[in-house]
């Protein structure tokens, strides 16, 4: 993408006026993408403004992001959060927090807009001619602001070596749960990291795919009633195996949303979600777990509903010589945490505290102290749950172009050759809630003609440098432990480069698909990359981040 387009030179002649600062509203993503090539170094050069792909410098853009220009920005309440790279952390921290006044900002009828500043500064004695200071840099574009972060979760920028150990075994541990969901290859538990078992609708599925972009292989078995659990799943270390369960009447609510979403009728939601045949389910696999007591069943102090569990809890905190973070929203919980910490000598640090104290002072809102779950939050099980867990389930059942027919359906698809990251980015972006397929582009295969049937905003072509591609390539095989001659046939330099020219072809010659190099780029910053523009690109009217640079 042309990282110069749209970003006029500044006027010389005129003096520097100091003024206050304003938000001014742009769509030009391809700023960010300049101000992300400055902070690594990198020389841009001026290369043709008429690109023939589509990028985020449309005038439809920029009407879209309008409404936040000028005094637009400051019709609800501003948080900024401002990061030297670290801004995920802020920007789950101040979202949880939020979450403490859901009701008061309703009933207030006032909106809260999130504003992330994140940059990353070069070492000091980088090298002549780069002793930029802050300053220099934010007047380089190189302060981002995400708007309205609560709408889609924007994640930047990622500080990590892309061709890291830790890329590769992250990249191969969702393939490898993919491959493994719902029991497939129950002959390959043995080479799981951890094993999920439970009855239908635990979330085994979403779980899997969420900690398997943590790095970890994890395969995932059903309990159905009647049917004997494979062999392989007794036969591995007990430790790696961990037994979800749920209330029944949780379970209950959970399959009628999913028959209705299914269409099914009332006698067969009533055999699915029926209050004795749940009970049954639940029963069957409570024997097994019993006869399995090496299965970890609950080991997470999520829920830590009263003083007695807390201080259970930082007792053997104490024991461990451990330091204690705590993120309690009942102030009296956080209170006694507090004490108890201080009385038996515990490094200890309140998360949320602060964040909330802070927030209630700006918004004169005064949090709710409900934790969770509890009467009177929003409800766990609600529409955004279900619309996750289907999206999830969706972009699994399609991945590497599985089941063609049904792109029609999804809400974004990944096109590129072999290892340009599709796989990790659909599940990464499923984890929202979006519906997302990929196709593999193969030479001397045509994509599915479904392809070229849907709305070209949908479709994201992915590109990356020839020489990356080939070390990944490369990396890939060695782990595959494919000999020399193998190798040479999968990233030969002649091969990747008529692959790319070849996905290059088609990509030419759907100028409304949006191509994206993903080179250097974690797998979150492109997720936020597609993100931005498939929402620049669609007729919704609802407020979503909006990309800008601060002047």
């Amino acid at each position: 993408m042309d990282s110069r387009q749209g970003h006029p030179e500044p006027d010389s002649e005129s003096p520097p006026v100091p003024r206050s600062p304003k938000l001014k509203a742009s769509s030009k993503l391809n700023r960010w993408s300049m101000a992300r090539a400055l902070r690594s170094g990198v020389k841009i050069i001026d290369r043709p403004i008429n690109a023939p792909h589509r990028q985020a410098t449309t005038e439809e853009a920029d009407r879209k992001t309008s409404a936040i220009d000028g005094d637009d920005v400051a019709a609800g309440k501003s948080i900024y959060l401002v990061s030297d790279g670290t801004g995920w952390t802020a920007e789950h921290s101040v979202n949880a927090a939020l979450g403490q006044f859901e009701d008061g900002l309703v009933n207030r009828g006032c909106s809260v807009n999130t504003h992330l500043f994140s940059w990353v500064l070069k070492d000091a004695g980088s090298g002549a001619g780069e002793e930029e200071t802050a300053v220099d840099l934010v007047e380089e574009d190189d302060l981002v602001v995400v708007t309205d972060a609560e709408a889609v979760d924007l994640v930047l920028p990622i500080r990590v070596k892309t061709l890291s150990d830790a890329y590769f075994k992250r990249i191969e541990a969702i393939e490898f749960t993919i491959k493994q969901d719902d029991g497939t290859l129950p002959e390959n538990l043995g080479k799981a990291d951890i094993i999920l078992v439970g009855v239908s609708r635990t979330g085994k599925t979403p779980l899997s795919t969420y900690i398997a972009q943590k790095g970890y292989k994890v395969a995932n078995v059903p309990f159905v009633m009647g049917v004997e659990p494979p062999k392989t799943v007794f036969e591995v270390e007990p430790r790696k195996v961990f037994a979800l369960k749920i209330q029944l009447v949780v379970l209950q609510a959970i399959r009628r949303t999913r028959a209705k979403t299914l269409g099914v009728d009332t006698e067969g939601e009533n055999r699915y979600s029926g209050f004795d045949l749940v009970r049954k389910e639940l029963d069957f696999a409570s024997k097994i777990y019993a006869k399995n007591p090496g299965w970890a069943i609950s080991v997470f102090f999520g829920q830590v509903e009263d003083e007695e569990k807390l201080l259970e809890i930082i007792n053997q905190a104490a024991k461990q010589k451990a330091m204690c973070f705590y993120t309690l929203a009942n102030p009296s919980m956080s209170k006694s945490a507090k004490e108890a910490c201080d009385q038996l000598g515990v490094l200890s640090v309140d998360i949320l505290g602060p964040i909330i104290e802070g927030i209630a002072s700006h918004l004169g809102v005064s949090p709710s102290g409900l934790t969770r779950g509890a009467p009177g939050r929003v409800k766990t099980l609600n529409d955004a749950y279900f619309k996750r867990i289907e999206a999830i389930e969706f972009t699994i059942k399609q991945d590497d172009g599985t089941l063609p027919e049904n792109l029609g359906k999804a809400d974004i698809i990944l096109v590129g050759v072999s290892r340009t990251g599709k796989t990790p980015l659909s599940t990464y972006i499923a984890q929202t809630g979006y519906k997302v397929a990929n196709v593999p582009f193969v030479m001397g295969v045509e994509p599915p003609k479904t392809l070229f049937e849907v709305e070209p905003r949908k479709v994201f072509a992915l590109t990356i440098q020839l020489v990356v591609l080939q070390a990944i390539r490369r990396t890939r095989a060695k782990t595959l432990g494919v000999d020399t001659q193998g190798e040479n046939r999968y990233s030969g330099f002649d091969l990747v480069r008529k692959e790319l020219d070849f996905a290059s072809k088609i990509y030419a010659k759907n100028p409304g698909w949006a191509v994206i190099d993903v080179t250097n780029k974690a797998i979150e910053e492109t997720a936020a990359v597609i993100l931005r523009l498939y929402h620049d690109s669609s007729d919704s009217s609802t407020s979503v981040p909006c990309i800008s640079k601060r002047f």
